[in-house]
């Protein structure tokens, strides 16, 4: 029989399953006779080095702070020593070790973040086996180092020499040991649609990267008995449909999490059908406090906006984690401040921030329409295992600038979190203190 590695390399949190380790062997076993196997690489490094400190949350800000302290600390030493192509690596050494104890006939390897293509690129280095890489960080910059790169399920199939006959949204949770990660209670990853419904940021490269697709809530039934805390992965669920899913949710008894877009004109009602569902957090795309940056970006938004859909969503009992860009080109010190201003004002409704600055973002409408957004000059850096990265020039403040203006308002930012900051780093585990 065929058989089919599948593995998810390091490092990233490894507080949750990612969703592909669920999804691709369910997909493959319903399409075909082949067997599968997962290795999560990234699980397997973390429990190597640094002890789970997670067994509950008891003061966590000191034990999230000292684990993302260690951890970084972890992937920079180890990323380094990958950079060095005359360097001995034992870690690569052993994780193909691993794979060679299988035998594949093929490796699939699943990557969300660039960060771990390096380990991905090294360890396919190594092998004739035919070697498939897909996820979020895929791009056609890895087509020297894989035999396929694609996004597409049915694409991967046909190179396996088998054929799609059955729905990509399968999903199996019993195939892996989901108590091993690092959280107290499991929370598994859930997706109900794919692509994004609103496909219209300036800032974003998502625009038909896949259409949007929505899939039957009530199909996931069966997924959702089987635990009690679920984080919704798909890229926006609207505020309708996800009253809707109250009908099909509410006797579970469930809590989960999911991503949401501002609307104008949400109802206070179907908030509390939200909250009934059994979901407790909402993170919400909201980017800025300034309604000049915010038409800007494109958003079809306005803080008036903003306002309305966080006290609603609050005054139902959900929790709100909001979403802040520093820097979108166009941004000065004063819209800034404004953001902070306004999110001061709304503070009893937010109860995290996660402040990001802006990162350029090819295909996306900043990058193909430069001068619209006074930007003089796009500079692409060449990295090894990793897309080019684009650097820009701008009529306005620097890059550099807002990091330091980042740093600068960094206490006032905290200053508006309810809970402790931390948990917007580790949102999964803010859905169980709040649950």
């Amino acid at each position: 029989m065929t058989k089919i590695l599948i593995i998810y390399p390091p490092f990233c949190t490894p507080t949750s399953p990612p969703y592909s380790i669920f999804n691709l062997p369910a997909f493959i076993k319903a399409n075909s006779d082949l067997s599968t196997k997962i290795l999560d690489f990234n699980l397997f490094l973390h429990k190597k080095f640094i002890q789970n400190p997670f067994s509950d949350l008891s003061d966590y800000n000191k034990k999230a702070k000292n684990f993302f302290k260690k951890s970084g600390k972890l992937y920079k030493k180890i990323n380094k020593n990958l950079r060095n192509k005359n360097r001995n690596l034992p870690l690569i050494n052993e994780m193909i070790g691993k794979i060679k104890e299988y035998n594949p006939e093929f490796l699939v390897f699943t990557c969300i973040y660039n960060q771990q293509m390096i380990y991905a690129s090294k360890i396919a280095e190594h092998f004739k086996k035919k070697t498939i890489l897909g996820g979020p960080a895929a791009t056609k910059k890895h087509n020297k180092s894989f035999d396929l790169v694609t996004n597409d399920l049915s694409e991967m199939l046909k190179f396996m020499g088998e054929k799609q006959t059955d729905n990509e949204l399968r999903i199996e949770y019993d195939i892996i040991d989901i108590n091993e990660y690092y959280s107290p209670k499991p929370i598994l990853p859930v997706q109900s649609s794919i692509g994004c419904i609103y496909q219209k940021c300036a800032f974003c490269n998502f625009h038909g990267f896949k259409k949007y697709t929505e899939f039957p809530v009530k199909e996931l039934l069966p997924l959702l008995k089987q635990n009690k805390y679920f984080e919704f992965i798909d890229d926006i669920v609207p505020i309708k449909r996800l009253a809707g899913f109250n009908k099909h949710l509410k006797d579970l008894c469930i809590r989960y999490m999911c991503y949401s877009r501002i609307e104008k004109n949400p109802t206070l009602e179907n908030f509390k059908k939200i909250h009934e569902s059994g979901c407790r957090v909402i993170l919400w795309g909201v980017e800025s406090g300034s309604d000049k940056i915010l038409k800007l970006m494109n958003k079809g938004i306005t803080t008036k906006n903003i306002k309305d859909t966080l006290e609603k969503s609050s005054h139902a009992g959900i929790k709100n984690i909001v979403y802040i860009i520093i820097g979108f080109p166009g941004e000065t010190e004063k819209t800034l401040a404004q953001t902070i201003t306004f999110l001061k004002q709304n503070k009893k409704n937010i109860h995290l921030v996660a402040p990001n600055i802006f990162s350029m973002q090819p295909e996306s409408e900043v990058f193909q329409n430069p001068k619209k957004y006074r930007i003089q000059k796009i500079i692409p850096v060449k990295r090894s295992y990793l897309p080019k990265k684009y650097n820009y020039i701008s009529r306005g403040l620097s890059h550099q600038d807002f990091v330091k203006l980042k740093e600068k308002y960094k206490k006032r930012f905290n200053s508006i979190n309810s809970y402790a900051y931390m948990y917007s780093i580790y949102k999964d585990h803010f859905l169980l203190k709040v649950a």
